[in-house]
């Protein structure tokens, strides 16, 4: 069998097999089949899998000249990775291929750091799973610039939030001392020009995707038949070809001339349906050299597959609903609903085929501690009533039927307020009973309308929202209203630590996060009455930069308070203290909130106070808690070869449906699953 070298894009080296496309060839790095052979990425790590199994699977291949000379080149790559790894293992700081003379005067890099530059030099696919605050885009940019001086890089393209794309303007011009000048793309002609001749061009997740939409507006408007071509005397163009024309009509990011892409917060390509997912992977096509950078990269396999897709379509090896066959575990009575995942394993390996893990733990030793603490408040009696009610609304919104097309696939333990938890009317209410938590709740749309809706089951299974776009059900959403005639102790327990924080040290400095504009609105009031001088931030603030600059140069500013949402890409290292006044559901914002002051600069012991009900027997934020721990080990799951992705009954679980951390596991002594002990509660006397 002939392995033959090839190209694709002219840029793209790939070894191609010809090969049944049932061969054992994908089975575990998912190559990409095309026209009856398979296609490999010729660049490490692939090198290891092609020089060993592959041979192993075709003993009596021949090679032509160029895929000897891709193997070659990708065997020094693997080799100079393997060798600056073992360095870093072993702390042998001398033996790192990259010394201090590839970095600026009085500039001495972390160990870990030079290991990711070498990373970045010697790889042309790579994945940075680098903890928050260990300086990845410092590392990123010092290993282009060392690509520069090698004559092996031209024009780099950085993808990333507003706020990050602002980090990166900085330390672009700080690690190049001056010499590189950054561009912000805004789609604007002024941008365009300089684009053209920038080292760095920064563009948001959020510009990419609106210039992909009018990319596409404006093919359809430029597209034209065969019949009305040949009428107007036009060039038969094929239909590639006219996609690239109107494509570079409507985008001008696609004429620009760049051989390397960057994706920071690269979890913001999580949804693969997201047009700024789709944009990104098709400017990435262009580039030779692509990373991905990310300390949080998914708690769940669907999260991974864009961010993969991005380097490399080789590093997935289906289409997106195969991968959705293959990975995920769906219920019986309910295909729409994921219980578990399968096949943990295989995606672990890809991941970590292309990725370089650092953890605070190992790379910043001398870190100061974390600690963290729970706080509890007592409901008041206005409270208890309001979420008795709210209860009460679940469980008249749903029956056995709503879930499930017949009878007798109705579980034993079937319970209707945990059920209707899966409605699309039921995260609303959920959502109100935290609110109830924080002292008031939002007044907006009657859901009530879908418990009598007939397409309930449909929008059950499509998770479609009430109000939305999807919605069958056209009604216009009425005012919005704030009540807030219940109590509210815990903004009374956060005035109590908050002054406590204050009075004990002078120098103390305070991080306080929440989730909703209301509960902003409160913690402002509540820092205003203890005379207190504090920053707020949230999604509307424009001026982000010169308030985080004001906490954390200004001594008088003792607090700031932020949407957890916000909490990304930015430096708190002011504070020693952090409370969390709610806890967000999703676990990337979580971890992103938590690390703004953990990382280097940071010189006191932090401690993280978190504002939970007392009330056990439902404690929906203590619920949250948990569900946080759970999909944190689920992510270590897919990207550090712990709990399943390691487990050898793990196959045996998938056809159980045994999830992860359930009492069936082997792990559950280590987290178990949460569930969600709603219940109404006992009223005060």
């Amino acid at each position: 069998m002939l392995i033959t070298g090839a190209r694709l894009r002219e840029v793209l080296p790939v070894f191609r097999v010809v090969a049944p496309e049932k061969s054992p060839l994908g089975r575990v790095w998912g190559g990409a089949y095309a026209e009856g052979a398979w296609l490999f990425p010729a660049y490490a790590p692939f090198a290891k899998w092609v020089d060993g199994d592959l041979q192993k699977i075709v003993p009596h291949a021949q090679w032509d000249s160029l895929s000897r000379d891709f193997l070659a080149d990708a065997r020094a790559s693997e080799a100079a990775l393997d060798r600056a790894l073992a360095a870093w293992q072993a702390q042998d700081d001398a033996a790192l291929p990259v010394g201090d003379d590839f970095f600026p005067p009085r500039f001495t890099p972390y160990k870990y750091q030079r290991l990711g530059v070498s990373r970045v030099i010697n790889s042309w696919r790579a994945y940075f799973d680098w903890d928050m605050g260990t300086g990845k885009t410092r590392t990123m940019i010092d290993g282009l610039r060392i690509l520069r001086e090698q004559g092996q890089f031209k024009r780099a393209l950085v993808l990333g939030p507003p706020v990050v794309l602002e980090s990166w303007a900085r330390e672009v011009v700080r690690c190049s001392r001056g010499a590189w000048t950054p561009v912000l793309w805004d789609g604007s002609l002024q941008a365009e020009r300089a684009a053209q001749s920038a080292d760095i061009v920064l563009a948001s997740y959020a510009r990419i995707r609106i210039e992909r939409d009018a990319a596409a507006v404006a093919k359809k408007e430029l597209a034209i038949t065969a019949d009305q071509r040949a009428r107007y005397n036009l060039p038969l163009l094929d239909d590639e070809t006219l996609a690239l024309y109107t494509r570079d009509a409507a985008h001008p990011l696609y004429s620009l001339d760049y051989d390397t892409i960057v994706a920071d917060e690269s979890h913001y390509l999580g949804a693969w349906e997201s047009g700024q997912t789709q944009a990104a992977i098709e400017l990435s096509a262009k580039a030779f050299r692509r990373y991905c950078l990310s300390g949080t990269p998914g708690d769940d396999p669907r999260k991974l597959y864009g961010q993969l897709y991005f380097l490399s379509p080789a590093l997935v090896g289906m289409p997106y609903h195969k991968f959705e066959e293959h990975h995920l575990v769906r219920s019986p009575r309910n295909k729409h609903v994921v219980v578990g995942y399968r096949f943990l394993n295989e995606l672990n390996e890809r991941f970590r085929s292309c990725s370089l893990s650092m953890k605070k733990s190992n790379a910043l030793v001398d870190l100061p501690p974390v600690t963290t603490v729970d706080l509890y408040y007592d409901m008041g009696f206005a409270q208890r009533a309001r979420y008795n009610e709210l209860v009460m609304e679940m469980a008249m919104s749903v029956t056995p039927e709503t879930l499930y097309a017949k009878p007798g696939e109705v579980p034993e333990d079937f319970e209707p307020v945990r059920a209707s938890v899966r409605l699309p009317n039921g995260a609303v209410r959920v959502n109100k009973m935290l609110q109830v938590l924080s002292g008031f709740v939002i007044q907006g749309a009657d859901y009530g309308i879908c418990d009598a809706c007939p397409h309930m089951q449909r929008c059950v299974d499509a998770k479609i929202r009430p109000y939305t776009k999807k919605c069958e059900v056209v009604q216009e959403a009425p005012e919005r209203r704030v009540l807030r005639d219940i109590e509210n102790p815990k903004l009374d327990l956060y005035k109590d630590q908050l002054a406590l924080i204050l009075e004990n040290d002078p120098t103390n400095k305070v991080i306080v996060w929440a989730s909703y504009t209301e509960e902003l609105d409160d913690l402002v009031a509540a820092t205003k009455a203890l005379g207190v001088e504090f920053v707020r931030v949230d999604g509307q603030t424009l001026a982000r930069q010169s308030r985080i600059d004001q906490f954390q140069e200004d001594p008088a500013c003792r607090v700031y308070i932020g949407q957890v949402s916000t909490g990304i890409g930015i430096t708190l290292t002011a504070a020693n203290y952090t409370i969390f006044y709610t806890l967000p559901w999703d676990p990337l914002q979580y971890r992103q909130a938590m690390d703004r002051n953990n990382r280097p600069g940071q010189t006191r012991p932090m401690t993280v106070y978190r504002l939970l009900s007392s009330d056990r027997s439902w404690a929906l934020d203590r619920y949250v808690a948990q569900v946080l721990v759970f999909k944190e080990n689920i992510s270590l799951t897919l990207t550090e070869l712990v709990a399943c992705a390691g487990c050898d009954r793990q196959p045996d679980c998938a056809r159980d449906e045994i999830l992860p951390f359930r009492a069936q596991c082997k792990y559950a002594a280590n987290v178990e699953r949460p569930v969600a002990d709603v219940e109404v509660i006992e009223t005060c006397d």
